[in-house]
């Protein structure tokens, strides 16, 4: 039969791992399912995802693309949270709350939630999800925030959706699209950071480069340490690679890095136009990963490829110890380049250990992960007695 299903999810931004999140929701939707995703460019989101229909946040269609849907997903990803902006939870809750209001199905699919400091944010929150159908969680960190605000009832630990993604062998004529066939290389992904003032919207953090006192002290060390980390790969013989999983933002981060090592920024790759599939064929092509974007961990879990975390926030914290990987990260509030280089040599030395360990984990997590639509299914039905 068929349905018409709204997501709402951070498509648009050209962040690679959104994309990911979107597009293994759409394959697990039985194909004769119409949906619309509310994007911040609907543009981009069909030329990603062509099987959909996009709209602009914020345009009236987005209201009239819910008032004609038999079920709502807000989802997935760490959209709940007021870490990186105190706007974000009404901003996310926005059209969840109109969906609720229309009677509609309603469904968080595999997200992150919190951190919350603010107190309204933990009220806001807590009003709207003790509505909701049902929710899915990706990491059990996620679970005790929801506990905190006594909704937790209704919600189940999943896994994300990126790892129900499979991942065929190396595409060579992909990676010399890029300059990397034939090459050594260690795929290197980092993220703007240290540039959030909750208070401030995060637009306007980037734009100008906003920091605290602290926060510039905190940069400086961060590219620091991933400038060290760079030279010794060099030294080594392997090349380094920035793979931006957020073209634009995670660029600038790594021209930073690449000037502090006195570098060519060569290495940083545009990948502003790839689909998710085309990173994670670059992913699966290298060494070695070190991840700082949560999806960057995810794609080398799913691809096969060892990988060094950074933990940088609380749903990176979350999938480190829902993953096992807790002696591959490193905080990077307390990293030197010593330490990071440290581990990136022991996690190489035990590259096969740790592919074997995250193969065995991988196969209950892809277990875990397809209650996601099956969840959503039971939510459907129930609410329009199918």
């Amino acid at each position: 039969m068929v349905k018409k299903i709204v997501i709402h999810g951070a498509s648009g931004l050209r962040n690679s791992g959104d994309e990911a999140i979107l597009q293994a929701i759409i394959q697990q939707c039985p194909t004769e399912w119409q949906i619309t995703v509310i994007s911040f460019d609907p543009v981009y989101t069909q030329k990603i995802h062509p099987a959909v229909t996009a709209v602009r946040m914020g345009d009236s269609s987005c209201l009239r693309a819910i008032e004609q849907c038999d079920g709502f997903i807000l989802g997935g990803g760490g959209l709940i949270q007021d870490e990186t902006s105190v706007y974000n939870v009404s901003r996310w809750l926005k059209y969840l709350k109109y969906a609720i209001k229309m009677g509609k199905p309603t469904f968080l699919y595999a997200n992150s939630i919190g951190p919350l400091h603010f107190g309204f944010n933990c009220w806001m929150a807590k009003s709207v999800l003790k509505k909701v159908d049902a929710i899915t969680l990706r990491d059990e960190i996620s679970y005790k925030e929801l506990e905190k605000l006594h909704v937790a009832d209704k919600a189940s630990v999943t896994a994300d959706p990126v790892f129900s993604l499979n991942v065929p062998e190396v595409d060579m004529q992909i990676l010399n699209q890029y300059g990397l066939g034939g090459k050594e290389y260690v795929a290197i992904c980092v993220r703007h950071w240290f540039d959030t003032i909750p208070w401030l919207p995060v637009s306007i953090c980037t734009k100008f480069r906003l920091r605290r006192k602290k926060d510039i002290l905190r940069y400086k060390n961060y590219i620091k340490t991933m400038a060290d980390l760079t030279k010794q790969l060099i030294k080594e013989g392997k090349a380094p690679v920035f793979v931006p999983f957020m073209n634009g933002r995670d660029t600038v981060v790594a021209r930073d890095i690449c000037r502090l090592a006195n570098i060519s920024d060569d290495c940083v790759l545009n990948l502003e136009d790839a689909s998710p599939n085309e990173v994670l064929q670059i992913i699966k092509g290298a060494a070695l990963v070190i991840g700082m974007r949560l999806h960057s961990i995810i794609y080398a879990i799913i691809a096969g490829t060892p990988v060094v975390a950074i933990d940088y926030s609380q749903k990176v914290a979350g999938m480190i110890e829902y993953l096992g990987l807790s002696e591959y990260s490193i905080n990077v509030n307390l990293m030197n380049g010593e330490e990071l280089c440290a581990l990136t040599s022991r996690t190489l030395s035990q590259a096969e250990r740790q592919k074997v360990m995250m193969l065995k984990k991988l196969t209950l997590i892809r277990k875990n992960e397809y209650q996601n639509i099956q969840l959503f299914h039971k939510v459907i039905k129930k609410r329009k007695g199918d």
